[in-house]
């Protein structure tokens, strides 16, 4: 019986451990509306859309009510972590109605997702500048080895979004590729 008892605490102990509740990860990805130019493709001007028109501030509004049925509680944008205190300065600004959003994808969707899910903070990650100088060896040769496993972790990886973008992402409405791409990222979840 004494056997039985600790074996049976020994379980109970360990049952936490082992069920672990998984966390709901949302990954969005798309160009940068303010068209830097400083990515590895460039967008000529034919190319580029000004996102503060009004077509495009209602499907950023879309998005915003898409993604907010995904329910976050963190975001995180792509931003320096040095730039992390003017960004909480300029998101605090935002809440009390005294910032006019820039062109920035992190400003257009980052503030007005965190704005509408109540949520006070928004973390700045970017790790991706960092590595140039050995990204750019890497992708120098499609033809690589090294090249072809960087691309194979990607396509194949379980968590990867696998959709074939049209060559003009812009001829096409911006809130239909992000309702595709949205609808396509709940079904792979």
């Amino acid at each position: 019986m004494k056997k039985a008892f600790l074996l049976l605490m020994f379980i109970l102990l360990l049952s936490p451990i082992s069920a672990q509740d998984t966390i709901p990860v949302l990954t969005i990805g798309t160009f940068h509306f303010d068209f830097p130019n400083l990515d590895r493709i460039q967008f000529t001007e034919d190319n580029q859309i000004d996102v503060l028109l009004l077509k495009y501030q209602d499907e950023i509004n879309d998005l915003v009510k898409m993604l907010a049925k995904f329910e976050p509680t963190i975001i995180v944008i792509e931003r320096y972590p040095e730039a992390q205190k003017r960004i909480d300065s300029l998101y605090q600004e935002y809440l009390m109605g005294k910032y006019d959003l820039k062109r920035s994808e992190d400003e257009q969707i980052g503030f007005r997702l965190a704005q509408k899910m109540g949520i006070n903070k928004l973390y700045c990650v970017d790790e991706w500048g960092r590595a140039y100088d050995k990204i750019e060896k890497l992708l120098d040769n499609e033809n690589s080895e090294e090249y072809i496993n960087f691309e194979r972790s990607f396509s194949e990886h379980p968590d990867s979004v696998k959709i074939v973008e049209p060559k003009r992402i812009f001829r096409q409405t911006l809130s239909h590729f992000w309702r595709r791409t949205f609808e396509y990222s709940k079904l792979s979840h």
